[in-house]
């Protein structure tokens, strides 16, 4: 839908960036997470980390290798899957913002790993889903009033943005539909915080 749909006033090239934050947040109350915790949340998120602390003993194991094979490299994004699988399945029983977090660093580990052997396709993918769930658990925490929390996912939200700048294969606008929405989320929180 166009944003003429949910700002009234004039909309330019200047202010886009601008308009998108306002709407934000005004439309706050009406988008605070859903559901809540449950038994069977707990032990998928303690399953997801369990995988994600396997993934994460692959993956200093195999970088202090010289050379590292194909196989090693694909058990161990298989295992970050796996892990991400169980958090995301979890994020539909409660769209808690740190479970967000933890999603959206999970797919910018999985990014740094792909951009690490020179598969920028593969990693801006990954970057893409990083930035969906940065941008999720930013305004869910706003929307419960974490701001501590909302800080921390926007300082991680503005690293993956250098990230992706390191993409030089990819096209620019892929890489400036992510700058763009840390831009906008960057004026969110700054309204949010005054």
């Amino acid at each position: 839908r166009s944003l003429k749909d949910y700002y009234v006033g004039e909309i330019s090239k200047g202010n886009e960036k601008n308009v998108r934050a306002e709407i934000l947040l005004n439309n706050l109350e009406y988008n605070m997470p859903a559901g809540s915790r449950s038994e069977n949340y707990t032990n998928l998120l303690e399953t997801a980390d369990s995988e994600y602390d396997t993934y994460m003993y692959q993956r200093n194991h195999d970088k202090g290798k010289s050379t590292e094979n194909e196989t090693l490299f694909l058990d161990r994004i298989e295992m970050l899957q796996k892990s991400l699988d169980k958090r995301e399945e979890a994020h539909k029983e409660w769209e808690n913002p740190s479970n967000e977090r933890l999603l959206a660093s999970g797919y910018r580990d999985m990014g740094d790993e792909y951009f690490s052997r020179g598969m920028q396709s593969d990693a801006i993918v990954a970057y893409e889903k990083s930035a969906e769930w940065y941008i999720k658990a930013i305004y869910h925490a706003a929307a419960e009033k974490d701001y501590d929390e909302m800080k921390r996912c926007m300082e991680k939200f503005e690293k993956l943005g250098y990230e992706v700048e390191k993409l030089n294969e990819i096209g620019l606008d892929r890489k400036e539909n992510i700058q763009k929405m840390i831009e906008v989320y960057k004026l969110f929180t700054d309204k949010i915080n005054h």
